[in-house]
This record gives C-alpha cells, structure tokens and sequence, in this order.
C-alpha cells in the first residue's frame, strides 16, 4: 500500500511538471507569435507614417487640393494616432517597451504637428504662397527619419526577442518530451505494482471468500437455534393461551347474566388481541420483512376505548390510581380501520402511564381532530402524572430497546420495544405519534390517526362471538382420538366436541396414540405436535408406517413459524390447525373427514340458491346468520371495492410493483368474507402470485389485470344487487 501511494506521488508530481513545461511551451510559442504580430504590425504603421509626411509635403507641389484630398489625410493620421495606441496596449515584453513607447511617440508627433500644418493650410488666405512654408515646416522637424531609425532598432530587438523565444521553446520541448517518456515508464511501473496488488488482493477475497462461507453456515445454524427457539417459545405462550381463548369462547356460548357477558367478552376481546400481538412477535418472518398488515373493518371506537378502560380498571385500583376514559361524542360509532392496531397502540401506552405512576390519574381521551372528505382524524392522547421522561431522551424512547432508565427498568421490568412498536404500527396505520412530559410531573403521548366514516352502518360492531354453523350430534356413532398432553387443552376439547355426539378418546401422548390404535383405528385423530415420550410428527410417521393412510390425521400446534405446518404435511398429516383452536374450523376438518355436513337450524330463512351460487356462505357463517351483520359487511365491501380497483389499475398503468402488491395485500383482506372459490377471489390469488414473482412481465400483468377488474366489477355488482334484494 505504501509503495502504490510512493508511485501515484511520483506520477503526480511529474504530471505537475509537465504540466508546467506544457505551459511554458505554450507561453513561448504565443510570445513568437505576439512578436511576428507586432513586428509585421509596426513596419506597417511606420511605412504609412512615412507616406502620410509625403503626401503633406507635396502641398508645395500641389498648393491647390481640394478640401476631400484634405480631409482623407486628416482620417489617416486620425487612424495611424489610434494604431499605434493599441500596438502598444497589446505589446507585452517589458524589456523591448521603451523602445516601442519612444516610436509610438515620434508617430503622435508626427500626427499632432501635421494637424497643426492642415488647420493652418485650412485657414490660409492664400493657398499657393502659404503651401510650400507649410509642408517645409513638417519636413524641417525630421520626424520621419526618427520613426525610421527608431524602427530599425526596435526590429532588432524583437529579432532577439523572437531567437530567446524559440530557444526557450527547444528547451521546453525537449524537457516535455524528456517527462513525458519518464511518466509512461514510470505509469507502465505502476500498472505492474498494481496488478501484482489486485492478485494478492484477489487471493485474499478467496480467503474471505472461504471465511464468509464458514460465517454464512454458522449463521444459518444460528438461524435454525433462533427458529426452534421461537417454536418453543411459541408453544409454551400459545398454549395457555389457547385455554384461555378456547373457554372464554365456549363460556360465552352459555347462559350469562348482564356483568358476566360484559367481562367474559373483555376476555375474549384481550385474548383476540394478545394472539394478534403474539403472532407477530413471533413470527420472525414477518419482523424481519418488516411485514405488518393493516386490515380494515368496521367498529365502533366507543365501544373499544371503553372495553380497555375496563381492561386496566383493576391494575389502576391495585395502585390506587384514578384511571379515566372519554370520547367525543361526535366521533362517528361507524369507522373503518384497524380495531386491534388501535387497541394494541393504547395497550401499550395506558400500560405504561400505569407503570410508571405511583399517584395521582392516568386518562384516556379521544378527540375529533378533522373532520373531511369522509374521514375522521382522531386525536387519542394517554396522559399519566408519573416519573416523566428527561428532555434528551423524548426522542430515543422510540428506538428499539431504549428505556428512560435502566435501573427503574429493572424495577418495573420491560423490553424496551413497546414504544417503537406503537411508533412503527402508528406510522403504517398512516398516523403520528408526539410525546410531551416533565421529569417528576408526568407525560402526554398523543397519537394522530385517519378513519374512513362508514355510512348507514347499526351502531353495534360485528363479532363473532358463536359459530353460525350447527354441529350438534352430527358426529354420532364416529370414534375421534385426542391426542394431547396439557390437561386444560384435553377439556377444552372434549367441550368443544361433546355437542357433536362423537365418542372421545384421550392419549397423553403419541406412544398412547399407536397403543390405541393397535387396539382400534379412530374415525378422526386429533395429534398435538409437542408432547413428552413421543411428539407428533414421530407418531404420525409411526402410524401411516404401520396403517398406512387408514387414518385421518389433524395436526394441532402452537407453533406458528411457516416452515411448522410443512413438517406436519411431510410426516403425514392430513390438516393442520394453529392454535388457539378455532372451534368452527375444528369442526370443519372433522366434519369433512366424516363426509358429513351440519345441522340446519329451523328458524333459518336464507335464500340458500342465492349464497351459494355468489359465494357468501362464509359471510353468513362469519355473522352467525344475522342478516343484519351480513348486510353491513357486504355493503362495506361494495362500497370499498370500486376504489381499490381504481387504485389497482393506476398502480399497472404506472409500474409501481410495490404499490400494486399493497392494493392486493388490501383487496385480499376486503373480499377475506367471501367463499375461497369465488372466480374473483380465485383470480385475485392468482393474480397475487403473479406479481411476486422475482421478474415482473408488466405486458402479462396488465393483461392479467383487464380480466381480474372484469371479474372484480361482476362480483361486486351481483353482490350489490343482492344486497339490495335482501
């Protein structure tokens, strides 16, 4: 390295030298050419000076010229005076100038004493007596003969000049080409030194190269600890979790007094949110592609800041705080958004402001900021009289990991993630997020966030709190085996399928499982894919080894990472189901496993033909048959699919692939009710895959594109009119 930068040293200091020889070269060859110039220039003058003392002087001659002869003479001595004025302007060697200014003024002479000669000629009475004094005057000064004898001499001096030049420029050029040939010698020295440093560089990329290898596969089996990790992490969270979800939901089936039902769907609610929350904690994949989807639906921002002021009542009243909620009244009971990001905004910040105050009031109020364009911007600020937060640090509270102090942070305990979560999740949802406090008087965090205004909406949100489709006793006389190891989940599922009228064997585990079998095959085997003595995916492979396909097999599992679900189907499965377990979709995979369909309910009256051939019986099944739910969802959609499917082709038209993958992420999520047959849905997914693919074909797309919005806009007006028929 030091030798390279010895040599590019002495390459440019010999670029600056004949550079500098150039320069001179240059000089001296416009010098040559200023002399040949001015000496060319100045026996001009000299010769036309001479001839004007002739013509002035051949007055005694010719006494009788006419006043046009008079006046030519008086313009040449005018433009001879101007000449040689700017002949000396222009002359630039200091040595020769004198000369040069003693000629110039012998000529300025000349021209004054023959001005003087012509206006006393003008003014003479007597041209003929006058002439001849007049023109022996001029010839009497001798200013011709000076200017000549000067302009020899200054000749001379410029041929001096002129051989100094040229022996100035052989010098130059010989110590130019002398430089150049030193620069390509020592240029051609550099490319070797170079190339000899490219290959040893060159054999220590290999050697990285190799080291970058070992890196890369030691990362990746750091990757695979990560994964199980999360995977273990995923099934001791989500099961409890599981219980929680799966009895609250079976709870709320049952018969319940005002207060009960008010708390059990908190619990459901706060389940709901946790599994959202933990989904996407957990899913590394996700964090990682910074891929947080928003989606969109209606509810009723009332309703959801009250239920999680309730939420936190017992955590204020533990600590003796005053916790106080309110919402505008003008703030639209219809708006669509996302419920569960806002939720999950406010947990965390009235989570905190509870944390972090010891006395006095933590409150939740939510204003309406703006009001346009069918939009609502709702301004929701959590204030807390707590610890407060030093100035220096308002601003890296929203950084990953960042806390206000870490020895407090032990205290109360935390991650450090909550506030850059809020603040990531606010940004997406197309909001903003301030924070004002004073140290040891408290803190205001307000977040700013946009919702649409849903017009002619009921003011009751849509939950699904029961399942619309009846199973009961439709599994009579089937055998369905449990195998499962956490007890709470084993009784979750015996309520879940004790309806159905199947009988319900339980194994703790998948040796149980393959005992049980061998005694007598199950209709249905539900397997839990972590268990103690065998898991799952050992025992599935045991069974289908033994029985071969004799036996369906549904795989229920915590985990939650995208590659868990491939391990399930390569051991055997036949279904997969993450839990918390959805009791409609349990019910589902069983019921199509047995071939049997559900139990219609009497008091149903639906136009079956009419559903079915439009594809909206997950719709009904999503609102538990309320035709008034349904027509709210359905008219939800009709209202936002004309705009996004504006928005998809403005996306093609412009060749924006991250745009347009965001409009069908969302159009994806708007036409989530209907069946997954749809010939809209169904192009839609395809339409999907199409656009993610590594090179985007855009002449493909946007034929692609012209059939999906023909299908798009057929569905939605058959959708439309069936809304309007019910």
């Amino acid at each position: 390295m030091i030798l390279a930068i010895g040599i590019m040293a002495v390459i440019t200091v010999t670029q600056v030298i004949t550079n500098t020889s150039q320069t001179a070269l240059e000089n001296g060859n416009k010098q040559a050419a200023n002399t040949f110039t001015t000496n060319n220039k100045l026996e001009e003058l000299v010769n036309y000076s001479l001839l004007l003392e002739k013509r002035i002087v051949s007055l005694k001659f010719k006494p009788t010229l006419n006043q046009a002869a008079v006046n030519n003479i008086k313009d040449s001595l005018t433009s001879l005076g101007y000449n040689i004025t700017i002949l000396q302007k222009t002359w630039n060697d200091s040595g020769s100038i004198s000369g040069l200014n003693k000629i110039a003024g012998l000529i300025n002479t000349q021209v004054n004493e023959s001005f003087k000669i012509l206006a006393a000629y003008d003014n003479s009475t007597n041209k003929i007596l006058a002439a001849p004094t007049i023109s022996d005057s001029l010839q009497s000064l001798h200013v011709g003969d000076s200017i000549y004898n000067n302009a020899i001499e200054f000749q001379k001096q410029l041929e001096k000049l002129l051989r100094d030049n040229l022996l100035q420029n052989n010098v130059a050029t010989t110590q130019l080409a002398t430089l150049n040939f030193t620069l390509a010698i020592v240029s051609l020295i550099a490319v070797l030194i170079l190339v000899i440093i490219i290959i040893r560089r060159q054999k220590k990329q290999l050697l990285l190269i190799n080291d970058l290898d070992k890196a890369k596969t030691l990362a990746q089996k750091n990757s695979e600890i990560k994964d199980r990790f999360l995977a273990n992490m995923s099934h001791e969270i989500r099961t409890p979790l599981n219980a929680l979800k799966g009895f609250s939901k079976l709870l709320l089936g049952t018969t319940l007094n005002t207060e009960q039902l008010k708390y059990t769907n908190i619990i459901e609610t706060s389940s709901n949110n946790l599994l959202l929350i933990v989904n996407d904690i957990l899913d590394l994949s996700k964090i990682e592609a910074d891929n947080v989807t928003i989606s969109q639906a209606v509810f009723d921002v009332h309703t959801e800041v009250t239920e999680l002021a309730i939420l936190f009542e017992p955590l204020a009243k533990e600590k003796n705080i005053e916790l106080t909620c309110s919402v505008q009244q003008n703030i639209s009971h219809t708006l669509s958004g996302d419920a569960i990001r806002l939720k999950q905004i406010l947990v965390n910040l009235v989570g905190n402001a509870i944390k972090f105050t010891d006395a006095g009031k933590v409150s939740i109020e939510v204003t309406l900021l703006e009001n346009t364009a069918g939009t609502q911007w709702l301004q929701c600020t959590v204030t807390d009289t707590g610890i407060g937060i030093p100035a220096l640090q308002l601003y890296s509270i929203f950084e990953r990991f960042e806390q206000v102090d870490t020895s407090f942070s032990r205290k109360q305990g935390g991650t450090g993630l909550g506030l850059a979560i809020v603040k990531k999740i606010t940004a997406l949802m197309g909001g903003n997020i301030t924070v004002e406090s004073v140290p040891g008087k408290g803190s205001a965090f307000t977040i700013n966030l946009p919702f649409v205004v849903v017009a002619n909406k009921s003011s009751a949100s849509i939950k699904n709190n029961v399942d619309c489709i009846n199973y009961t006793n439709s599994f009579l006389q089937k055998t369905i085996l449990l195998v499962e190891d956490n007890a709470m989940n084993q009784m979750l599922l015996e309520s879940m399928l004790t309806p159905t009228g199947a009988t319900l064997l339980f194994a703790n585990n998948g040796a149980e499982a393959i005992q049980f079998c061998d005694t007598a095959l199950p209709d249905v085997l539900l397997m839990d894919v972590q268990m103690p003595v065998m898991d799952g995916i050992e025992a599935t492979k045991m069974l289908r080894k033994k029985f071969g396909n004799s036996i369906p097999i549904v795989a229920m599992t915590a985990h939650v990472l995208p590659n868990e679900k491939q391990k399930c189907l390569d051991a055997g499965m036949n279904y997969y189901i993450s839990k918390p377990i959805d009791q409609a979709i349990l019910l589902q995979h069983i019921a199509q496993i047995c071939g049997i369909g559900p139990t219609k309910k009497e008091t149903t009256a639906i136009n079956n033909t009419a559903i079915n051939k439009l594809g909206l019986s997950n719709v009904y099944k999503l609102c538990n048959n309320n035709e008034a739910a349904v027509k709210q969802i359905l008219t939800q959609l009709c209202v936002q699919m004309p705009t996004e499917i504006q928005a998809l082709q403005q996306a093609v038209q412009e060749k924006n692939i991250s745009q347009l993958q965001k409009i069908v992420h969302n159009f994806t999520s708007t036409v989530s009710p209907l069946n997954d047959d749809v010939p809209s849905v169904v192009a839609l997914q395809g339409f999907s895959n199409t656009i993610h693919q590594q090179i985007i074909e855009w002449p493909l797309v946007q034929t692609e594109t012209n059939k999906l919005v023909l299908l798009l806009q057929h569905c939605n007006t058959a959708v439309h009119n069936f809304v309007n028929e019910t």
